[in-house]
């Protein structure tokens, strides 16, 4: 139906005109809403890293990245990818950090998840938690 210069749409799962899923993610102090279905699924099986961590190579040094999520005690540094932002220059740039952070002083255990990862479950979790 036009209205005007204007076109209404219907707003469905998934839509990426739609706000709400991003700021319920923001809401719970996470980037995205893929990072979101991380978290609940973390929670779900009782695994709270903490959320949006700034990590650096070196003891000492400025941070060069925020990871998703990270257990700081236990150097474990968590990035969420999605496949449509996790591309080209982006990719590249985030493969020379993740690198210099394993191996930096000291190193940082880095895992990098995608959306194919959730269907592991409890299963991730528990690799997570043990790692």
């Amino acid at each position: 139906l036009a209205v005007g210069s204007h076109s209404l749409t219907a707003v469905y799962s998934g839509d990426t005109n739609d706000p709400r899923p991003w700021l319920e993610a923001f809401a719970a102090g996470v980037g995205s809403p893929l990072e979101l279905r991380f978290l609940r699924l973390f929670e779900q099986h009782g695994f709270h890293p903490e959320k949006q961590v700034p990590v650096s190579s070196a003891e000492g040094q400025p941070p060069i990245s925020i990871a998703d999520f990270a257990v700081p005690s236990r150097r474990l540094a968590i990035y969420v990818d999605g496949a449509s932002f996790h591309v080209g220059a982006r990719l590249r740039r985030d493969r020379i950090i993740r690198n210099r952070l394993r191996e930096g002083s000291p190193r940082w255990n880095v895992v990098e998840l995608r959306a194919s990862d959730l269907t592991r479950g409890v299963a991730l979790v528990q690799e997570l938690a043990n790692r």
